[in-house]
């Protein structure tokens, strides 16, 4: 059931991604039991954790293997040799050059990369609201301005009300696409024009984290305007549909001049094990034809539940939704947590009427709803 959304109402984005490679024991016992024993894990408080938006299926048996056996060189750092094999396995399948990769401890640290790199000096920073907060928050921390420009009625991007916004002080534009927490998409049409308008004023980062997991036909990578030269930036992680939370992998495509800007600012290094994970992951296509495929089964699940309680959500291209929970349940993280659903990671009150679950397995999504239901009633 899509919404329109009065802007009053939105929530501010959820805190950087956390998590580890491997689930919690709990969790473990969530993602691999029946419902009957998921029943049963629920007497303790926040054993469904359905906030951080990891993966529950992954990460793949291929990285598993790879990590344990990189884990018997864990007394070395890696070699230039293991960094360069996965840029260069990035470069290949995007049609870009190694020059044009950078790898990072998670899309997270490639973010705050950008916003240091760019914004260091001062200016300001343009960037739709509410979005994942990493580049708006680092932004702040070293002083530039933020012009805020929120999203339109349906939770999308308002890309003219940017594009209008970008001016002479402009030294970076924020674009998450899909975006966190709505799950909205951008047709690639629309971004692409976008792009083109202004990155010639200022770069325009487009972050893709949850890029793998849509199958719209009119969701595209910015990628090819890295390949046409334009000053844009696309940011990936390794965190979401490869399962791989714990070990902080992300990745940054843009010109080698933009990438030697980031570089310049990085201060940490990846080891032996989440690389070869990442190499590994990288690789199975298999992998990720089934995680989308069972993540976006447990999404549809979701929503139809949620249609039948009679909720508003817009509709997600992503492993989460966006939906309303009213003025009267501003306490409904704190419900759910004491039913032993975890929704939000401060597990405080809502600051908005809107609220947003990660996607589980199919199993643990119709829990969520019974207690949702439990407590809406």
């Amino acid at each position: 059931m899509s919404a329109s959304l009065n802007r009053r109402d939105w929530l501010a984005c959820c805190g950087a991604v956390a998590g580890t490679l491997a689930l919690p024991r709990g969790a473990h016992a969530l993602a691999t039991n029946s419902d009957a024993a998921l029943v049963r894990h629920l007497s303790e408080p926040a054993t469904l954790r359905l906030c951080f938006n990891e993966n529950p299926h992954g990460p793949p048996a291929s990285a598993v293997r790879a990590a344990e056996a990189a884990l018997r060189r864990a007394n070395r750092y890696a070699d230039q040799e293991e960094f360069d094999a996965l840029a260069a396995l990035i470069a290949e399948r995007e049609g870009v050059t190694p020059a044009q990769v950078l790898l990072g401890t998670g899309s997270s640290e490639l973010l705050g990369l950008a916003a240091v790199a760019l914004l260091h000096e001062g200016g300001e920073l343009v960037t739709a609201d509410p979005a994942f907060p990493h580049v708006v928050n680092l932004a702040e921390r070293i002083g530039a301005r933020i012009r805020r420009v929120p999203l339109d009625l349906n939770g999308v991007h308002d890309l003219d009300a940017m594009a209008k916004a970008v001016g002479p002080e402009t030294r970076l534009v924020n674009v998450c696409n899909p975006n966190n927490p709505t799950g909205t998409i951008l047709p690639s049409d629309r971004l692409n024009a976008f792009c083109e308008q202004v990155s010639p004023r200022a770069p325009v980062l487009v972050d893709e984290a949850y890029h793998e997991l849509v199958d719209a036909p009119e969701h595209a990578t910015m990628v090819p305007l890295v390949r046409a030269g334009a000053p844009v930036l696309v940011m990936r992680t390794f965190s979401k549909v490869y399962g791989m939370a714990g070990y902080r992998v992300g990745y940054a495509i843009a010109a080698p001049a933009l990438i030697d800007r980031l570089r310049a600012h990085q201060s940490t290094d990846l080891g032996p094990a989440p690389l070869a994970a990442a190499n590994a992951a990288y690789r199975d296509r298999a992998f990720v034809d089934r995680s989308r495929r069972l993540l976006r089964e447990a999404r549809e699940l979701t929503a139809h539940g949620l249609d039948e309680l009679g909720i508003r959500h817009i509709p997600s291209h992503t492993s989460f939704i966006w939906f309303e929970s009213g003025p009267r349940r501003r306490d409904l993280p704190i419900w759910l947590n004491a039913r032993g659903v975890r929704i939000s990671w401060d597990v405080k009150p809502l600051t908005g009427d809107w609220a947003r679950v990660s996607i589980g397995t199919a199993g643990e999504m119709r829990l969520f709803l019974r207690e949702l239901r439990g407590v809406w009633a």
